[in-house]
């Protein structure tokens, strides 16, 4: 008679093995996902506001500052004199500005508007930062929303613009928007003042310890106690000493007037050259340095001229002396300068 089988008890956890093992490298693989995509394993940087890794870029033409996204490190930023452009691959995000004369946002939208023919798809009127502040997104080609996003700001009679035309960079957009900061000089913390000039319609600031008269359309700027019409010593070299006024063009261009100031009326005996020329864009226009050779006639001796040019508006700034101990007070003073019409 053959014995029966005796069946072994086989401990439980020879069964459960392969179910726990498939467990262990399911909760593996979640693990390292989780870390790849939340905790930095990966090459897209977030934007966090108050990341180390964004870049404040600060207009000082503009007078205004913005938190650029860290996925911007690779683009180029441009600016002139009321635009700043951030110049993508595939596109552009533009910054502008505008002066106006109207007192609320809404006003200068209806005149801006009717004067473009401007599409809106969609407006939101909101605060941003404590300004006036105005969200749009504007039909092209009569496609609803195709005609790009932009970010109006309204400060101080400036209307800034944040504009994108492509929806890809939208993101970045507000995000670039939702840090707009403005950042006007103020005469409290910089001790510059302010002074408007309503025979020259320009506005500008300077330091306060400096002397300001203005006599027959001439704005004299000292740092000393000048007297205009009045017998004054000749400036030492650590007194600067500025005059302000309008130049007339007697020629069709600065160039031509300097090499003949005299408008034609003396001879050829009396040109003089021009040994080089500098520009750059400021707030109010485009300022230019020339240095100006003499006439072996009037001495032959080098003089430097300074001009600021707003379209057909020409200021002549006849520096005396003082720059080589005042260049950057008188550098800030020319990018203060703004034509008032």
């Amino acid at each position: 008679m053959k014995k029966p089988k005796v069946r072994k008890n086989i401990p439980l956890f020879v069964f459960r093995a392969p179910f726990l093992l498939v467990m262990v490298v399911c909760a593996s693989l979640s693990l390292l996902l989780y870390l790849k995509y939340h905790a930095g394993f990966n090459n897209t940087t977030t934007y966090k506001t108050t990341s180390p890794t964004s870049n404040i870029y600060e207009s000082k033409l503009m007078k205004f500052k913005i938190e650029v996204p860290s996925s911007y490190n690779s683009y180029e930023i441009e600016e002139g004199r009321d635009m700043v452009t951030l110049k993508g691959k595939r596109a552009n995000i533009e910054i502008t500005r505008n002066k106006t004369n109207f007192s609320n946002i809404r006003d200068y939208l209806e005149d801006s508007d009717e004067r473009s023919q401007s599409s809106v798809y969609k407006k939101v009127y909101t605060i941003i930062n404590n300004y006036d502040a105005v969200i749009r997104v504007l039909n092209a080609k009569g496609e609803l929303g195709e005609g790009g996003k932009e970010y109006i700001f309204y400060i101080d009679n400036w209307a800034y613009t944040i504009f994108a035309s492509s929806s890809e960079f939208w993101s970045d957009l507000d995000k670039i928007a939702y840090s707009f900061i403005y950042t006007p000089i103020s005469p409290a913390v910089s001790n510059f003042k302010s002074y408007t000039s309503l025979d020259l319609m320009i506005k500008f600031e300077y330091p306060k310890t400096w002397y300001l008269n203005e006599r027959f359309n001439d704005i004299i700027i000292t740092t000393y106690n000048y007297l205009p019409g009045g017998k004054n010593p000749t400036p030492t070299s650590e007194q600067l000493l500025l005059f302000i006024h309008q130049y007339f063009l007697c020629f069709p261009t600065i160039e031509e007037n300097l090499i003949d100031n005299s408008c034609g009326e003396r001879g050829s005996e009396y040109r003089r050259t021009i040994v080089s020329k500098e520009s750059r864009v400021a707030a109010g226009g485009t300022f230019y340095k020339y240095l100006v050779k003499l006439s072996d006639a009037e001495g032959g001796k080098i003089i430097t001229y300074y001009f600021l040019k707003k379209r057909d508006q020409i200021l002549l700034l006849e520096l005396q002396s003082g720059l080589s101990k005042y260049q950057k007070e008188f550098d800030n003073l020319v990018d203060s300068i703004e034509f008032l019409n």
